[in-house]
């Protein structure tokens, strides 16, 4: 079980809009809203009836109850406004209330029933076929829809932007990009522990040592194992004992991690590596260089080029053979921490955003304008599954416009217009397959 069923969950009721009963109530989704691929709630501007109650607002998934409090969610201010708690199984504690610290008052919080597998996996794109006008307008339909993604992860940031600094905002979303698809929770929590107010503090001070830096990481995410099988892990285990009386948080619950079904290269022991040793090869870090390569305003593939290689770090021996601490790869290692599509990824979701946002707040025109056209021209990476298995029309769209932006175009449309009557409003002209 995974939050992305109980995602899928509430699309499908936001479809059939049925009347759920769960723990004595009545529910019914009427809009399900935006899904959140930043920080905050799971998604956005939803709209649901409870008790024959209408609400608009923000609604946040979990397996267990107790999730929202051992994720932080009570103290952190960008989930004040959750309405709604929706959770796969009950509570084991009949008194658990879920409220946030800024708020009086408690929070819904109900079991989500799911539908048959056979209904889950119906998604609607499935059955869509383009009318007579898709190709005629597909690359225009396709941008205006990438650029509306692109405005949401931009207000996201402006959002954050005005409780966080920007070199902040950049650390916590950069790892917590490093985290997905299931990690991305706990890679933002790291982040906020071990803040960028202590990274700088301290990063003089251990940047001779990766390995330290890496124990101090991995010992706060519970990564080190409690009785090491290899000289490495020894040695990080021996370093975060000895360093961790400078730390001044609690370490993470080890739950929160999924390591189930993660591919080597997605581990999180291995994605952690990765960031430590961008930390450890480069003379600064990567926000003042990213902010002077853009401030320059090359031409893009002058620009894509030198932040390719920015981030391009060969893996040394360790983790040339390893994808765990503790734990050997098996076939071929990987050369280098960062691929290429890893970094168009980190480009698109986090550092062109945040940096938009800035450019957005400053009044500075003509970068954020810079800064969109290059959102739109990166180069397409390696296809989302998600859009080759649930859009048959997936290949018509990549002939045209093979660009990283159309991934993103398509994520929007599902998001947004794979619903209930969506077909109706769809902007690339779509309709039902007829019988």
């Amino acid at each position: 079980m995974q939050e992305s069923d109980l995602y899928q969950s509430w699309q499908y009721y936001a479809r059939t809009r049925q009347v759920l009963h769960t723990e004595g109530r009545k529910l019914r989704v009427l809009q399900a809203g935006r899904l959140n691929c930043a920080r905050g709630p799971d998604y956005t501007s939803a709209r649901f009836e409870l008790d024959g109650v209408v609400y608009q607002g923000d609604v946040e998934f979990h397996i267990y109850p107790n999730d929202w409090y051992r994720h932080q969610h009570h103290l952190d201010r960008a989930y004040a406004n959750v309405l709604l708690h929706l959770t796969a199984f009950k509570s084991g504690s009949a008194s658990l209330k879920i409220k946030h610290n800024l708020s009086a008052n408690y929070i819904p919080t109900l079991v989500l029933p799911l539908p048959s597998k056979q209904v889950r996996l119906e998604h609607p794109a499935r059955r869509c076929l383009p009318r007579s006008l898709f190709k005629k307008r597909l690359i225009s339909n396709l941008q205006n829809l990438a650029l509306q993604r692109f405005q949401l992860k931009i207000q996201q940031f402006r959002s954050a932007l005005e409780y966080q600094s920007m070199a902040q905002a950049f650390y916590s979303n950069f790892l917590r990009t490093l985290g997905y698809p299931h990690n991305s929770e706990p890679f933002q929590q790291l982040a906020e522990r071990l803040d960028w107010v202590w990274l700088i503090g301290w990063i003089r001070k251990i940047w001779a040592n990766e390995q330290v830096l890496y124990a101090l990481y991995a010992g706060h995410a519970c990564f080190i194992p409690a009785h090491p099988k290899d000289d490495y892990s020894l040695q990080l285990q021996r370093a975060y004992q000895k360093y961790k009386v400078y730390l001044n948080t609690a370490q993470l619950d080890e739950r929160l991690w999924q390591f189930a079904l993660t591919r080597p290269a997605n581990h999180p022991h291995f994605r952690l590596a990765a960031w430590v040793n961008l930390l450890y090869n480069k003379p600064s870090l990567p926000y003042p260089f990213l902010q002077k390569l853009f401030s320059e305003r090359k031409p893009f593939p002058e620009v894509y080029k030198k932040i390719i290689t920015y981030f391009t770090i060969p893996v040394d021996e360790y983790w040339e053979k390893h994808f765990a601490i503790d734990r050997q790869s098996t076939g071929c290692g990987r050369r280098v921490f960062f691929g290429k599509a890893r970094i168009t990824e980190l480009l698109i979701n986090v550092i062109l955003p945040l940096f938009a946002a800035q450019a957005r707040i400053s009044g500075s025109e003509g970068f954020y304008d810079y800064l969109r056209e290059m959102f739109l021209w990166l180069p397409a990476g390696p296809p989302y599954q998600f859009l080759i298995k649930n859009m048959p029309w997936f290949d018509e769209c990549r002939q045209v416009w093979n660009k990283q932006a159309m991934y993103q175009a398509l994520l929007h449309l599902d998001s947004n217009y794979c619903l209930l009557d969506g077909c109706l409003q769809c902007p690339l002209q779509r309709r039902p397959e007829s019988n």
